[in-house]
């Protein structure tokens, strides 16, 4: 489980995928019971207890022993195991998604030049950056909600399969210092808009907006999450340094070799134009 929760992840496997492999594994364990109880590994073969130890392999208190251990291990199986496959059979979550979760999927880009797909989908990560910081709001991760761009997923399925009560999408247009960033908040019970916004910016703006989202969002969701402070620091004054590390950090998730080296060449430019980029 350890490996599998490490593995998945970053070969971008939904998030239903773990609970069904631990609900595979146990279904398996009592049929695995059952056969190590009733066979042996002899050097003639694979053969019954009983026929494996030459004489009648029990005796009754023992094998009443091993059939209540049989029949303990298969109810626990079906106790913790009902309750999940009864709600995925209904269609509904195999656990209720809290009122306090989200999933932040990767922004359109509507700029003029499809190659500024990766200043969009840095948008959305910065977002999906601030919301994380924000005690009592679970985010779904970026790996698991950006798996969704370009698939037309529902958001009530996507709410369904990462577990999200809420979802925010939208769009991102580019052009030389103007920005135009649009946002909205769904409910993915209902399929419905709790909030949706435009955004008309400079991109010296760009901090200041990623801010105003974050703050809409505590602001639709105050009767769950309470009052929240949200805040977004300027990470650099050189916008162009900005650009470029988003567009490095698109690379870097390509995880392909060449987009790598690329990755790490736009990074050591942003370091040179300003060494106190921290991030």
């Amino acid at each position: 489980a350890p490996v599998a929760d490490l593995v998945l992840p970053n070969l971008g496997a939904p998030a239903w995928v773990m609970p069904l492999m631990i609900r595979l594994l146990a279904l398996g364990l009592p049929v695995a019971f059952f056969l190590a109880w009733a066979f042996e590994i002899t050097p003639q073969g694979i053969k019954r207890h009983t026929a494996a130890d030459g004489k009648d392999s029990g005796k009754s208190g023992l094998q009443r022993l091993d059939v209540a251990t049989l029949v303990g291990v298969v109810f626990i199986v079906v106790i913790v195991g009902y309750q999940p496959f009864q709600n995925v059979s209904s269609g509904t979550r195999s656990v209720s998604a809290a009122a306090a979760s989200i999933a932040v999927l990767a922004f359109e880009n509507l700029s003029p030049d499809p190659s500024n797909a990766y200043f969009a989908e840095g948008i959305s990560e910065e977002i999906l950056n601030v919301l994380a910081g924000i005690n009592g709001l679970r985010v779904a991760s970026r790996t698991s909600a950006f798996s969704f761009a370009g698939r037309g997923t529902s958001v009530p399925e996507i709410g369904l399969l990462l577990g999200v009560r809420h979802v925010l999408e939208g769009s991102v247009r580019n052009q030389g210092k103007d920005v135009r960033i649009t946002a909205q908040l769904i409910d993915a019970d209902t399929d419905t808009h709790l909030w949706s916004k435009t955004y008309d910016r400079k991109l010296i703006d760009i901090f200041k907006v990623q801010e105003e989202i974050a703050l809409a969002i505590t602001d639709a969701l105050m009767g769950t999450l309470g009052m929240r402070q949200v805040a977004v620091d300027q990470l650099t004054a050189d916008l162009e340094a900005y650009e470029m590390f988003l567009e490095a950090r698109t690379l870097f998730y390509e995880r392909d070799t060449a987009a790598m080296e690329r990755a790490i060449e736009i990074f050591e430019h942003v370091v040179e134009r300003d060494p106190e980029f921290v991030e």
